[in-house]
């Protein structure tokens, strides 16, 4: 087929943050669905440890009434409250991830009090977000715990429920609100020194105020723009030892047990850089000696180590 007389080959298709679709060489158009890979929705009056986790500090408090996540300093001095995802966004090179969220406030602004949303490291020292602080509204960007802040307008009315989206890439960030672009950063470096990161919210009050400030949110998301299927790697345990296998977050495919020698020995896989923490799966060598796969699909934060006891020949597969 020849691209240039094909319908896609002729017609640029561009959306209103003036993002031009793209068509392969013969005329094919790309398309993406979206696929959440951190956060999600409020609902049932109660939190979902599954998917968030909370910090409060000085009486600040995140509680789930009516599916809205309310995040409320109370009316204590220094009073803070702090939602995050539970899952680190994995960022692929290539593709673009999106913050997502619907928040109301319940006022245009307090003074001595700051609020924030979009993505944060787990140290807190590297992202990107808004932020309100008293009544100023920007978008900005921390790298090293070195904050930038960006001036943005917006005829958003903040105590109205609004759509604030970040899209983000290692060479662009979008910020928008309510579906118009409020800043666009082209950074000649990178703007962060962590790209894989957790959506948040937070809601802080200084020593001088004791404001019961709330921060309302009905959605808080991290979408990634197509269904990745990266080469994937394999890592072979022959031996009983700890090995690091990946830092940072990624996807457990399969294990591929040959020829255990004892069924006491035992792989333990962890989500973690060490071998300790939060446990994926534990493997214990059947009695067989036929060669056995087990399927997974399990996507992992922190890293993936294992520990194994024994002799084995089983290959992890892995993203």
């Amino acid at each position: 087929m020849d691209h240039n007389m094909s319908y896609f080959g002729q017609i640029k298709i561009i959306d209103y943050l003036n993002n031009q679709a793209e068509v392969t060489p013969y005329g094919e158009l790309h398309v993406t669905n979206p696929v959440r890979i951190a956060g999600g929705i409020f609902d049932d009056g109660q939190l979902d440890t599954s998917f968030y986790t909370v910090t409060n500090t000085n009486g600040g408090t995140t509680t789930v009434t009516n599916a809205v996540a309310t995040l409320a300093t109370n009316t204590t001095a220094n009073g803070a409250t702090k939602l995050t995802t539970a899952q680190r966004a994995r960022f692929v090179a290539g593709t673009i991830n999106r913050f997502y969220a619907r928040i109301y406030l319940g006022d245009a602004g307090t003074a001595n009090n700051v609020r924030r949303w979009g993505m944060l490291n787990a140290a807190g020292t590297d992202g990107f977000y808004f932020k309100l602080n008293n009544t100023t509204l920007s978008a900005c960007t921390l790298k090293g715990g070195v904050e930038t802040i960006n001036a943005i307008t917006t005829t958003a009315t903040l105590t109205n429920m609004n759509l604030y989206e970040i899209d983000y890439s290692q060479g662009q960030i979008n910020f928008i609100i309510n579906e118009v672009v409020a800043l666009a950063l082209l950074p000649v470096l990178p703007a962060t020194n962590a790209i894989q990161l957790f959506g948040f919210a937070d809601n802080t009050n200084s020593a001088s105020s004791t404001t019961n400030v709330l921060l309302n949110a009905v959605q808080m998301t991290v979408i990634r723009f197509g269904r990745v299927s990266t080469q994937v790697i394999t890592s072979h345990i022959t031996t009983a030892a700890t090995t690091v296998m990946k830092y940072g977050p990624g996807l457990l495919q399969r294990v591929t047990i040959g020829n255990p020698a004892s069924s006491t020995s035992i792989i333990t896989l962890y989500d973690n850089t060490a071998g300790s923490g939060t446990v994926i799966t534990a493997i214990q060598g059947p009695a067989q000696a036929n060669p056995v796969t087990l399927e997974y699909g399990l996507v992992f934060s922190t890293g993936l180590t294992a520990v194994s006891t024994g002799t084995w020949d089983a290959s992890v597969i892995f993203e």
